[in-house]
């Protein structure tokens, strides 16, 4: 791990209230924010799929008119972002998104031009999508 404080961008939840929480990363290669919104329902007797979703906004502070908002899928009306974190700064960009119901997301942008500058903010795709299995340890 390098000791260099950019060398890494960071991710954290944090409180906004007593019962809302978001989860928010920061990128120093780009200088953008990341942040999930609360969980998203459609309509009951409408047949969009998925029925659940949450809202990830991109925001570069330098150019905020040209953020982006794109959904990843909730598994339930109380689903919600656990962890967000951007790529090191010597990968392309991405974001790894994982929920509480254990779904993880990569995204991505196209890949023309230099790693380090975001092209279009407003144009991100998902390159890889998994469940992880929950981890048990057993003590002894």
């Amino acid at each position: 791990m390098s000791s260099k404080l950019g060398d890494f961008c960071s991710g954290t939840r944090r409180r906004l209230s007593a019962n809302l929480e978001i989860a928010v990363s920061w990128c120093g290669k780009l200088n953008a924010i990341a942040c999930a919104s609360e969980t998203c329902a459609s309509i009951p007797s409408s047949n969009v799929n998925p029925p659940f979703w949450i809202p990830i906004h991109i925001v570069i502070p330098e150019r905020p008119t040209e953020c982006a908002v794109f959904n990843v899928i909730a598994d339930s009306p109380c689903d919600s972002v656990q962890f967000i974190e951007w790529s090191p700064t010597s990968c392309p960009c991405a974001l790894l998104i994982a929920n509480y119901h254990r779904r993880i997301t990569i995204w991505t942008q196209p890949s023309q031009g230099p790693a380090h500058v975001v092209r279009d903010a407003s144009c991100w795709k998902r390159e890889h999508e998994w469940r992880q299995d929950i981890a048990v340890a057993k003590l002894i």
